[in-house]
């Protein structure tokens, strides 16, 4: 629009330069100019009027590239609003969109978390089961060895009391057999005595009418002796059975 006022300018200043160089030739005359009607007089100048006329012509082209400008100016502002409410409706789209991707990042974070925590306490809790487990398994195990320990002990004590019942007994029997070998001795000692005062006795008598068999001595010594080794037998034999 500038453009088109710059060129009409020119025109018109076109028509006054000409108009006064071929004015002494020419007689009055008058042009029109985008509808309005230019007089020219004979000095080459314009007249009063078409002065007048050229004002208005000049602000009317004026006014009407000043609306057209404001209203190039306003469609212009206008396609920049829309192009900025585009921008911001854009913007804020793209700003709501990632607000609900990070809500719902976070909410999937959330629920991870809480998932991740269940299946860490459900761990701990297994993990503490099984601590039970082994500790009560550890305990009867201990309990288990400090039984059979104490089982080895009965039985090595038992053992060594049987060994001290065993030394003593064969103690008390070598004693007994001691014993038995001097009441023997002495025994013998005196079946002999006895025998020999016999023989002299049955010596000394002519004709004796009726003498009774003569005890052999031997025999009933024989006969004791058996029956103390079979008694001390018997003890023996039951401290063997005892446990």
């Amino acid at each position: 629009m500038m453009m088109k006022l710059a060129m009409t300018v020119l025109l018109l200043l076109s028509v006054c330069v000409v108009s006064r160089a071929t004015a002494a030739a020419n007689p009055p005359f008058s042009i029109t100019v985008n509808g309005a009607k230019i007089g020219i007089n004979e000095a080459g100048g314009a007249a009063p009027d078409t002065e007048k006329a050229i004002a208005d012509e000049l602000a009317s082209e004026s006014e009407d590239l000043y609306a057209e400008s404001a209203a190039d100016r306003r469609a212009k502002e206008a396609i920049i609003h829309d192009k900025e409410a585009r921008k911001a409706d854009a913007a804020r789209a793209r700003t709501a969109d990632y607000k609900r991707k990070a809500i719902a990042l976070e909410h999937q974070l959330e629920a991870d978390k809480q998932m991740h925590d269940k299946q860490l306490a459900a761990e701990k809790e297994k993990t503490r089961e099984e601590e039970r487990v082994l500790a009560a398994h550890d305990a009867s195990l201990k309990a288990q060895l400090r039984k059979e320990e104490q089982h080895i002990k009965d039985i090595i004590q038992a053992e060594d009391e049987e060994a001290a019942e065993e030394e003593q007994a064969q103690i008390e029997e070598q004693a007994a057999r001691k014993k038995e070998q001097q009441l023997k001795r002495k025994e013998e000692k005196e079946v002999k005595e006895i025998m020999n005062e016999r023989a002299a006795k049955c010596a000394g008598r002519p004709s004796p009418p009726v003498v009774p068999p003569c005890e052999d001595p031997a025999s009933s010594f024989i006969d004791g002796t058996a029956s103390r080794m079979s008694m001390r037998g018997m003890r023996s034999h039951k401290k063997s059975l005892a446990p």
